[in-house]
């Protein structure tokens, strides 16, 4: 539909029209038993034919049979409008990937790419719209439940995947009939909730949202996501779905972005719990004039916005934009022409689970754990015997939180995996943790596999805990084997960064497998046994203790730093090691920094040679660094490269991640690695809010993770000398 026609649709509308345009209303208001049990206004609400039949976009998820009778009856409406149907779709639809923060672990954003292309598939054919994904958050606080959906503490890193997802989730453009729209959340710095506690307040300098928090959301906006979700935090005193400066000047005037933003869930509403709105009134005229097109579910755009109107006549063309939005999306999909456009039951149905999509389940599986430890007991032969134990041994759901599209009895369970590639594993009778049992059949074992960490329903959204420990009863079961001489491999199956400091020691071997999805089973069984290989590293840091959150690599200078050599927890004898910034009882590092990963190989690096000691305007300046598999297997290394600006205006992070290489190295073979440093990597914004690239001197560090690093430097410098 050209514009013209649009405009004349608009202008055709009544505002009761407009106003049901820009709500969002839940898919199971549609169903004939319906009761309201929501927060918010919305629990009130009387959903009646006329709703129904012109409503703006539905969340939920129904058949797509349902979806295309659905979908019939909103574009039966007055002016014929087909819906948009939303939903969240975070790492796979039927077909479930590992969780973003495994993902993440592969450091592969073509992968992201490939399993965000596989679930837009699944999910348009299904007759969903649009995903509520990717969570661009930055987060670097494992308490907050909903770390599993960001892919970590890296503000350049999480923007590479950001793209990727976008790219994957909207393919070659959301008219194609295999795309999705894409939403990127939340808008802005809701991973920096105080205390890692969900829903809290966020607070903080300019400078620092800009260098470090909006990264990952631009990155979104330059893939050319067509929506974007407000957080339900504030940013400087003002909660994000009324803050104008965040959705109107930075958004929309400085970031160009002219998709469609909608609220989180009854966020709107939420205004009044935040004091920045008297009542629904108020809260609705607040969101408009900030910039917000869609409330989900709060209800008050629908209800409140229109005798806001009455009082404010000023705000009737803020709505007619905001409904122009939401027209232009839907006639960007061909839905005007074809309002079923894209749903296909039969070909969802030979979607669903496909071998396919399942084969780039199991490579993302792989790829997306990270071995912590082995002292030579990983790979297990096929002929060693195991005992199977730990209170997450029999999980049967291991697809990880915001899986609810997925069906957990289509995940291969651990069990189930060791089966498939004949282990020979025993089992106890009497339960996974059942402490005699257990430790009787593992002094006949090789090797006792303990499974352990946090079951699906305690991570995602509204999980927040302060306890990230294996669960009692699995650290009194490996003491117990320890103490009798078995060797236990350690596998964590956890939607955070666990706090594994007081069961380290006590391991042979730790395997971090976060949730792996569908394939799940099958894919821990083949990295414990070598059938495929752990190439995984962190992209978040494990803390030593909790009282270390929030922990991350690249955190600022103080005025007393520490030592790099000093030990926090020994003896201290000199006065310049005791007032520094130091823990008494614990040492400042974490127990596994970001970028770390041990594989089945073993890589050496030497000779980090920079091409020019000077770079000058307009030029780049050639980092090379050479890495040798030292192994017995082949490997594929992720090499890292971070830069630091040791003298600036403001202070500056220790280091920053700027590039990475993804390295496959035969036994014995040598590899020189070789990365470009331009002008934009060395800038940063300041406190007048300008990226700006300071003359000086910049120092140069690559290596295997962000800890063990060789280092090299050059200067920066406006003019060559005569």
């Amino acid at each position: 539909m050209e514009e013209k026609k649009l405009q004349e649709l608009l202008n055709n509308m009544t505002e009761k029209e407009k106003l049901v345009q820009v709500f969002q209303l839940a898919a199971c208001c549609y169903e004939e038993d319906f009761t309201p049990n929501f927060t918010g206004p919305m629990r009130d609400i009387q959903v009646d034919d006329t709703l129904k039949k012109t409503a703006g976009s539905v969340i939920g998820l129904l058949e797509p049979e349902e979806m295309q009778r659905l979908q019939k009856l909103c574009a039966s409406g007055p002016n014929h409008i087909p819906a948009l149907f939303m939903l969240d779709i975070i790492h796979g639809f039927k077909t479930i990937f590992p969780i973003p923060l495994g993902l993440a672990c592969s450091w592969d954003t073509e992968l992201m790419q490939k399993t965000c292309r596989v679930a837009a598939r699944e999910a348009r054919a299904s007759g969903i719209h649009a995903t509520f994904a990717p969570m661009a958050d930055l987060v670097r606080d494992s308490r907050w439940g909903r770390v599993m959906e960001s892919t970590g503490e890296d503000p350049w890193l999480n923007a590479r995947f950001a793209e990727a997802a976008v790219k994957g989730f909207q393919g070659e453009g959301v008219g194609e009939k295999d795309s999705l729209m894409s939403c990127v959340k939340h808008f802005a710095g809701y991973g920096a909730a105080e205390a890692g506690r969900e829903y809290n307040t966020v607070d903080m300098s300019r400078g620092v949202l800009r260098d470090m928090y909006l990264e990952a959301y631009h990155a979104a906006v330059e893939a050319g996501c067509r929506l974007v979700m407000t957080a339900f935090n504030t940013i400087e005193r003002v909660p994000a779905t009324c803050n104008k400066w965040l959705l109107t000047t930075l958004l929309r005037e400085e970031w160009g972005f002219d998709g469609a933003v909608i609220t989180d869930w009854n966020s709107m509403n939420e205004l009044l719990a935040h004091s920045v709105a008297g009542d629904g009134k108020e809260a609705a005229g607040k969101a408009l004039k900030a910039g917000v097109d869609i409330d989900m579910m709060s209800g008050h755009y629908l209800f409140d916005l229109g005798k806001k109107m009455e009082e404010e006549p000023e705000l009737r063309p803020l709505l007619d934009q905001a409904v122009m939005r939401i027209l232009r999306l839907k006639n960007e999909m061909g839905l005007f022409e074809d309002p079923g456009r894209g749903t296909d039951p039969k070909l969802a149905r030979q979607l669903y689970l496909c071998e396919e999509h399942r084969a780039l389940a199991l490579e993302a599986a792989h790829k997306s754990m990270v071995l912590l430890k082995n002292e030579r007991v990983l790979p297990l032969k096929k002929e060693c015997r195991v005992t199977l134990a730990g209170s997450m041994a029999g999980a049967e759901n291991l697809l990880g939180g915001w899986s609810f599209t997925g069906d957990a009895q289509d995940c291969i369970t651990i069990p189930e995996g060791l089966k498939q590639i004949g282990a020979n594993v025993a089992a106890p009778r009497h339960g996974w943790i059942d402490m005699d049992e257990v430790c009787a059949l593992a002094r006949q074992s090789d090797v006792t596999l303990l499974i352990g960490g946090e079951p699906v329903e305690e991570t995602a959204e509204a999980n927040s805990k302060t306890n990230l420990r294996l669960k009692e009863e699995d650290r009194k079961l490996l003491y117990s084997l320890k103490e009798q001489g078995s060797r236990v491999v350690l596998v964590v199956l956890s939607g955070r960064a666990f706090v594994l400091s007081d069961v380290e020691p006590y391991c042979d071997a730790i395997l971090q497998a976060w949730f792996p999805g569908t394939e799940a089973g099958r894919a821990i069984a083949d990295i414990l046994y070598g059938i495929a290989q752990p190439e995984g590293k962190l992209t978040i840091s494990f803390p030593y203790t909790e009282g270390q959150l929030p922990l991350y690599y690249n955190g600022f200078r103080t005025g007393r730093p520490q030592k790099e050599e000093a030990l926090t927890g020994g003896e201290i004898n000199e006065v310049d090691e005791i007032y520094v910034s130091h823990y008494i009882d614990c040492q400042n590092k974490p127990l596994y920094p970001f970028g770390y990963g041990l594989s089945y190989t073993d890589y050496a690096y030497r000779d980090l040679k920079l091409s020019s000691e000077y770079m000058y305007p307009g030029g780049t300046i050639q980092a090379s660094v050479k890495v040798k598999n030292t192994g017995e297997r082949v490997g594929r290394e992720i090499v890292q490269l971070y830069l630091c600006d040791p003298v600036g205006s403001v202070v500056r992070p220790v280091k920053e991640l700027k590039a990475y290489r993804l390295l496959e190295l035969q036994p014995g073979e040598e590899q020189e690695c070789i990365f470009t440093i331009s002008e934009e990597d060395l800038k940063f914004w300041d406190n007048e809010e300008k990226k700006v690239l300071e003359p000086g001197r910049f120092i140069v560090m690559a290596g295997p993770d962000s800890e063990r690093l060789l280092k090299s430097e050059f200067v920066y410098k406006l003019k060559k000398e005569r």
